[in-house]
């Protein structure tokens, strides 16, 4: 994923408040890039900005979250990003719960990152045994046509 990231020549990291924004200070460090973060709504006092830290018109900026079920967040994110400015074409999760987000951010040009699908998650659990049959078939069962 790493590299992934690299290969896109980021300018900045932008980290999804709340869950996001550790993932992505690290994120940023590790690149040694800029890091800013978006907030779901205005504060409600000051600038009452949902875009905080420094960002450059133009600037190539990741965008970064704990997990995307539908991509609303990370899409409310970009269109935060835009409005400042920014170019939005990359998005990285940890979890990628397999629920449409992966579509749903490419239907707007962003492609999406993950470190593990749920899917990944329970045929692990379940090889080693850390799960039912039931609750198996359960997760699966709830991802439905998007198991694969």
């Amino acid at each position: 994923m790493m590299r992934q990231i690299e290969e896109s020549n980021i300018d900045v990291v932008a980290g999804v408040a709340t869950a996001g924004i550790a993932f992505s200070s690290s994120l940023a460090f590790l690149l040694k890039k800029p890091m800013v973060y978006v907030r779901h709504e205005g504060k409600g006092h000051g600038l009452e900005r949902l875009v905080e830290g420094a960002l450059v018109p133009g600037c190539r900026a990741v965008l970064v979250d704990d997990l995307v079920t539908s991509g609303g967040s990370l899409l409310s994110a970009a269109a935060s990003l835009r409005r400042e400015g920014c170019e939005v074409r990359e998005a990285i999760v940890i979890v990628d719960r397999m629920e449409g987000g992966k579509s749903n951010l490419a239907d707007d040009g962003i492609r999406l990152g993950a470190y593990v699908t749920v899917r990944e998650l329970v045929d692990y659990a379940q090889q080693a045994h850390k799960i039912t049959k039931k609750n198996y078939d359960s997760v699966l069962r709830q991802l439905g046509g998007n198991a694969k």
